[in-house]
């Protein structure tokens, strides 16, 4: 059972953007703020998880559901719009410099 969990929870990990953000996280970020950024990241899913069923009941139509899932993704997409930056063929000096 374990063992299917950890497949499901790979394959399902392989099929979104969940490696991006791990290889984004890890050239922007300093090595000793990882640990942070990792507490974070997953705080974050885990917020949306406890959260999901209770927006679910609040909202009780699923258009609504659809409505505010469409606004969050607007929401992220500006949001990562304006604070990331590009990494490919930078070294890491380059990075910080556009991030200062």
């Amino acid at each position: 059972m374990i063992l299917l969990c950890m497949i499901i929870m790979r394959t399902t990990l392989s099929c979104t953007l969940g490696p991006i953000v791990w290889s984004y996280m890890a050239e922007i970020v300093r090595p000793h703020i990882i640990s942070y950024a990792v507490v974070v990241n997953y705080g974050g899913a885990t917020l949306v998880m406890f959260l999901f069923p209770i927006i679910k009941e609040k909202l009780k139509n699923p258009g609504w559901i659809f409505i505010f899932n469409g606004l969050m993704c607007l929401l992220s997409i500006g949001i990562n719009y304006v604070t990331l930056i590009e990494t490919k063929d930078k070294n890491e000096v380059i990075i910080r410099n556009d991030f200062n």
